[in-house]
């Protein structure tokens, strides 16, 4: 139930399904647990209606002469009345990103009661560049452009859809810019890395690998190196310095080193407010 809704009515009911009216019940009263969250009115008989106050959880009890009780459990919250997006968001293709309130949007009142991505329903303007799930999911396939936009999925909240982030999705590589291994199999500049890529690194030497960009065939690549990678999901104890650091002229990259013989699997990512590119490949350790 929404903040401000005076028209919740509540009916008692026989076990023949027919509502009692009138005197068939005058003997019930009506009480909520918080009458700052909503109020009833009439307090006495065999319907009241129940006005909401403000956000909270709240039980509207009907008890009888004999004492017996009904329960009834409102939530009543703050709806949405506008949200705000935040623009458009570059991404890599093969890539899932997560739509957060105030990451990728705002919302109106600042007190509303459902923000989270999880609360609204979502939708892509193309779903042949970039889909979007439940929870505000978004996969994205092919370059292109794809409008992503949500709408609050409870009643008396916004009723139409806003645009969240336009995706803009690009090509994109991870290539190696510096190695000091001797493996002839080690990632080299210019190749492209897929779940199924191995990476080959010298026991005790280490790679950097850095992440470029271009939206279409014809533009040139754009090296990302204004913020720092962020490595995970890999075993600690095949490889070590995993890191992001300075490579000279060529700004920001990952470094990777070899620890111990094995195979794990890495993933990187590289996000900043309008930027987003994640990539999962293999490392092996000789």
């Amino acid at each position: 139930m929404n903040v401000g809704n005076t028209g919740s009515q509540l009916s008692l009911y026989n076990s023949s399904g027919y509502q009692l009216t009138g005197s068939d019940y005058w003997g019930v009263s009506w009480t909520s647990s918080d009458t700052s969250i909503a109020t009833v009115d009439p307090a006495v008989g065999s319907i009241t209606k129940v006005t909401s106050k403000k956000p909270g959880n709240v039980i509207i009890t009907a008890m009888d002469s004999n004492g017996n009780k009904l329960y009834f459990y409102y939530c009543i919250y703050q709806p949405v009345t506008s949200m705000t997006g935040k623009g458009t968001l570059l991404m890599g293709t093969n890539s899932q990103y997560t739509m957060a309130y105030n990451q990728d949007y705002t919302v109106s009142p600042s007190n509303a009661t459902f923000t989270a991505a999880s609360y609204f329903n979502w939708r892509s303007s193309n779903t042949n560049y970039a889909t979007v799930e439940s929870g505000g999911v978004v996969s994205t396939k092919n370059c292109g452009v794809a409008n992503i936009s949500a709408q609050p999925q409870h009643q008396y909240a916004l009723s139409t859809y806003t645009t969240v982030r336009s995706i803009t999705v690009a090509w994109w590589e991870a290539k190696c810019i510096s190695s000091n291994c001797t493996s002839s199999s080690a990632m080299k500049v210019g190749s492209t890395a897929t779940p199924t890529t191995v990476i080959t690194i010298d026991k005790g030497k280490a790679i950097c690998l850095q992440f470029e960009y271009r939206t279409d065939s014809s533009s040139p690549w754009t090296v990302l190196n204004s913020a720092s990678y962020v490595a995970s999901d890999y075993d600690s104890s095949i490889l070590r310095n995993v890191t992001g650091l300075e490579v000279g002229s060529s700004g920001k990259a990952l470094q990777i080193g070899g620890n111990n013989t094995g195979t794990t699997k890495i993933t990187i990512t590289y996000k900043t407010s309008n930027q987003f590119f994640s990539n999962t490949f293999n490392v092996k350790v000789i």
